[in-house]
């Protein structure tokens, strides 16, 4: 199905300005009268809550919003739409799902369909997930966690430089996900009670943990909430989770459990907050020893191998922190992306290398394998406390 076909089909009918049969309409763009409704349909998709192309007894003809269609910058018909549409249909489904059934309820043909199923296998590369297929029957299984990290894949693959896009959200959630008039009064909010309660706000972890918070919200709308967790809360996570519980409510209009909200408060902790001096102690999570061993030993040996200035505790520490939060997005395969990771690369490349060192460590110490974007964050905690240094120089 092509954007120019589903064009040239409204341009046929807003010129004729009348109605026309599907076999009229086949014979003038060259195709089959089932191809013309999957465009009729492709075409009313552009404008949802609108009427692009009316059907009725006598055929197609042009709806009252046939303009604003051939307008629309919407990628409906597209591969990548197609097989988001796809994933979602596999992710909804309570059970297996029809080949032939589903191609129809698509609007595409079984050989398209069949194309996008071995899309959907090599995005499930380094999951969980599995396509099963039985004769003309196919499912994915998997757990929602699971399900919820190919959800984020797909808004990651949609989403430009790393921020937070609504619009892109509801291409990969579908148009019936939460828009990004909710999302702005949340963020708002989120931000404002995160302050009250004594943590700084990381800018570049945000967007992350959005985009989890919408795909939470959206599972739970649909009956498909994380089972309660296992391990064992601590009071930041409870109150944070709280917090969570309180404003996606308010403003998204979903209940979260027990499990989606400690699941969102852990991530809100090790992602885009700190905390600052008015977090009590007792709210502060922890610091296993052996990660602040394994951290200092890896510092110590970064300064003697690059000759850089960057022995000191409160660095260890935060950066022990930060390692500590990067193995439980490990655990969880829910990793960050850091949209500074490329200009950090090219501009910074010693200290880049710094990091992929450590990291290199992190893997053979602590059994963590860690990607680029975690590795640029690691590298922008080296650059800060080199920063540091070279002010000290200057002021001595």
């Amino acid at each position: 199905m092509t954007r120019a076909r589903q064009d040239r089909l409204l341009g046929l009918l807003v010129r004729d300005g009348d109605w026309i049969t599907a076999a009229r309409l086949a014979d003038l763009l060259g195709v089959t009268p089932r191809s013309v409704r999957s465009y009729v349909a492709a075409a009313n998709a552009r404008v949802p809550g609108a009427v692009a192309v009316e059907s009725g007894p006598q055929g197609y003809r042009a709806g009252p919003d046939a303009g604003s269609a051939l307008r629309s910058e919407a990628d409906v018909g597209t591969p990548a739409t197609g097989l988001h549409t796809l994933v979602r249909t596999l992710l909804d489904a309570p059970d297996d799902l029809d080949v032939f059934e589903t191609a129809d309820a698509l609007h595409v043909s079984s050989a398209t369909l069949e194309a996008d199923l071995a899309r959907v296998r090599g995005l499930l590369g380094g999951t969980t997930l599995v396509l099963e297929r039985s004769s003309s029957r196919v499912r994915l299984d998997g757990t929602e966690g699971a399900q919820r990290r190919l959800l984020s894949r797909l808004v990651h693959e949609e989403t430009e430089a790393g921020g937070f896009d609504p619009r892109a959200l509801r291409r990969a959630l579908g148009e019936d996900s939460t828009g990004a008039a909710a999302f702005g009064p949340f963020e708002a909010a989120l931000r404002t009670e995160i302050g009250r309660r004594g943590y700084f706000v990381n800018e570049l972890g945000i967007a992350d943990v959005l985009m989890h918070i919408a795909i939470a919200a959206d599972r739970v709308a649909q009956g498909r909430p994380l089972e309660a967790a296992h391990e064992t809360s601590t009071p930041a996570v409870d109150e944070i989770g709280e917090l969570l519980g309180a404003l996606v409510h308010e403003h998204l209009g979903v209940r979260l459990g027990a499990g989606d909200r400690q699941h969102l408060a852990t991530l809100v902790l090790s992602r885009f907050v700190t905390p600052g001096p008015a977090v009590p102690a007792a709210s502060r999570p922890p610091l296993d020893p052996e990660i602040e061993r394994v951290v200092r030993d890896l510092v110590v040996e970064a300064a003697d191998e690059f000759l850089v200035d960057i022995v000191y505790e409160d660095f260890i520490r935060r950066l022990a922190m930060h390692v500590q939060n990067l193995r439980q997005r490990a655990r969880e395969e829910a990793w960050s992306r850091n949209p500074l990771t490329r200009s950090l690369k090219s501009t910074y490349p010693m200290i880049f290398d710094i990091a992929v060192s450590m990291v290199s460590g992190l893997r053979d110490r602590l059994d963590i394998t860690v990607p680029d974007d975690e590795i640029a964050y690691i590298a922008m905690h080296v650059g800060g406390r080199l920063e540091r240094s070279r002010r000290a120089e200057q002021l001595a």
